[in-house]
């Protein structure tokens, strides 16, 4: 199975009961959640996915230690890619310290509104109905995200490439 459609299972799979059972988003906030999924490492996201699939955390405690993993992992995972690029190139692509720091600022805050918007995300504990707030936040930044990372030559369909 394709880390796209663990994460479109992950997205559509609500608990049966408790909180967030009435709080999974609607199929805007999907969309909203694909668009800003390109921006996550997907390395990220497979850690995310399985540290709760082997973990299965039932405390607070431990579906926070689950997200600040993967989270504190994004630059990580950011600067490799980044440094990969550009190591398999003859040079003509040019790449910043300022666009790799841009570059794991958006895919950070993309990673925390797509953990925060799907349903048993830590975020619950903050509030019960997080992940509806998120799920609406991510409607707002599946469109400024791109906008963001264009302007500044960080958008992930480019392959980071200067213009």
């Amino acid at each position: 199975m394709s880390l796209f459609r663990m994460t479109q299972r992950a997205i559509s799979i609500a608990p049966a009961e408790g909180p967030a059972a009435a709080t999974a988003p609607s199929d805007g906030a999907r969309a909203a959640l694909e668009r800003i999924v390109d921006y996550i490492p997907s390395e990220v996201i497979a850690i995310y996915i399985a540290g709760f699939s082997i973990l299965q955390p039932t405390t607070d405690l431990e579906k926070w230690i689950v997200f600040a993993i993967a989270a504190l992992l994004v630059p990580v995972f950011v600067g490799s890619s980044l440094v990969a690029i550009r190591r398999g190139t003859s040079g003509s692509v040019q790449l910043s310290l300022g666009k790799g720091i841009g570059l794991s600022i958006l895919s950070w805050l993309a990673y925390t509104t797509w953990t925060a918007a799907i349903p048993e995300s830590p975020f619950v504990s903050l509030h019960p109905n997080a992940n509806r707030y998120a799920a609406f936040v991510a409607l707002i930044l599946s469109y400024l995200i791109p906008k963001i990372a264009k302007r500044f030559g960080l958008d992930v369909n480019s392959r980071y490439q200067e213009p």
